[in-house]
């Protein structure tokens, strides 16, 4: 409203925004925001159901001065605001991850050891997690983790594929998958990449159940993991 009244009165419209720079996969855009309070570690609460259809929140937290705060998410507010498609510039850094932008597939790249290198394209992702080692649950020799109030089945490749075992850090990843109906996750030890990559399937150089195919990506043999073949080998009655 400002800045058309400046406009109406043949006036510089010049005013200083504030705007966070959120990120969807390989995309990111820009909200624009009041004020910045500050960060806090929270703990995250599930919505309630009667609010569960406002996707453009993944959940609640009471701050330490009793205030309840809404978590926005991501994808979310980026789907309500049809920016999905906004991509980033060549070469940008997020949070320690670099993006890169070009015609090829959407990947998420990572490591479960020093050996092997993973990766997932980024439409079977729904979200990632950061989880602690210390909240996840053995239960009849399975383990689980809660998010959004809901028990969610941790999956070590190393327990369904011929691959090394995962390095089990105090911290770790959990890749929730898009468009699966069961709540599993894929434990992962280190994010090495997201970006958008050109390269060939290669099926024969190595074959194990849960992994399409192999690919060099950044001077790597990299593992392309199939999560519709993930499904069936978890629990055959999923498939």
């Amino acid at each position: 409203e400002e800045y058309k009244a400046r406009v109406a009165e043949g006036k510089e419209a010049q005013i200083s925004l504030s705007f966070a720079v959120l990120k969807v996969g390989s995309m990111r855009y820009g909200l624009i925001i009041d004020q910045v309070l500050g960060t806090e570690e929270i703990v995250v609460k599930p919505m309630h159901k009667a609010v569960q259809d406002l996707n453009i929140y993944s959940g609640a937290t009471v701050l330490g001065d009793g205030e309840v705060a809404l978590i926005l998410d991501v994808l979310g507010v980026s789907n309500h605001a049809g920016v999905s498609s906004v991509s980033v510039g060549d070469d940008a850094l997020v949070d320690g991850v670099s993006v890169s932008s070009s015609n090829g597939t959407d990947l998420l790249l990572f490591k479960n050891n020093d050996k092997e290198h993973f990766g997932l394209p980024l439409e079977k992702i729904k979200r990632i997690e950061k989880v602690k080692i210390s909240d996840i649950e053995d239960i009849g020799g399975q383990e689980y983790i809660t998010i959004e109030g809901k028990s969610t089945l941790i999956v070590k490749f190393e327990n369904y594929m011929n691959v090394d075992s995962t390095n089990l850090n105090e911290e770790m990843f959990l890749v929730l998958p898009q468009g699966v109906e069961h709540s599993f996750g894929i434990l992962i030890t280190e994010l090495i990449d997201i970006g958008s990559y050109e390269y060939d399937v290669d099926e024969d150089s190595y074959q194990t159940e849960g992994i399409i195919g192999t690919a060099i990506i950044k001077s790597s043999m990299t593992l392309l993991v199939d999560i519709g073949s993930m499904v069936g080998m978890i629990n055959p009655t999923w498939a």
